[in-house]
């Protein structure tokens, strides 16, 4: 059980790196950087490749189903039963300048695997800031 916990942690470390390496959406957005960043996790926490893309610059979008299954694979191992509550983190723009930002996240995030609930502290996990772009109007994950 605490494998898979561990492993979880990885996969949104992982989520966060590989957003800050990649280049980047349809509709969707926020109004703040912050608001983006925290839509976009909550899509991609809930499998939902459909409303990441949303959160996501045109440049990212052809890789939102990717990222979306690899975080599920990675996740879920393919097992039912896993879930993640991301009502604890928070999201704080770091910085912003015209059309760019980027925002840290921090707190827990309650992971629940086989009915087993765990409190992961992303602060302490080190998780590198998301890179943001205002794309028509609205902000996006993007770098």
């Amino acid at each position: 059980m605490r494998k898979s916990f561990r492993v979880l942690t990885l996969a949104v470390l992982f989520l966060s790196l590989a957003l800050t390496a990649c280049g980047g959406g349809g509709g969707g957005g926020g109004g703040t950087p912050a608001d983006g960043a925290k839509g976009f996790f909550e899509a991609v926490f809930k499998n939902d490749s459909a409303a990441a893309k949303g959160y996501i610059c045109k440049a990212l979008e052809a890789q939102a189903d990717q990222m979306v299954s690899s975080f599920a694979a990675i996740a879920g191992g393919g097992a039912s039963g896993v879930t993640v509550d991301s009502s604890g983190l928070s999201f704080t723009v770091e910085n912003e300048s015209g059309d760019k930002a980027t925002v840290k996240f921090s707190g827990k995030l309650k992971v629940t695997v086989g009915g087993v609930s765990q409190d992961v502290d992303m602060g302490a996990a080190g998780a590198a800031p998301i890179p943001m772009l205002k794309e028509d109007g609205k902000w996006k994950v993007c770098s």
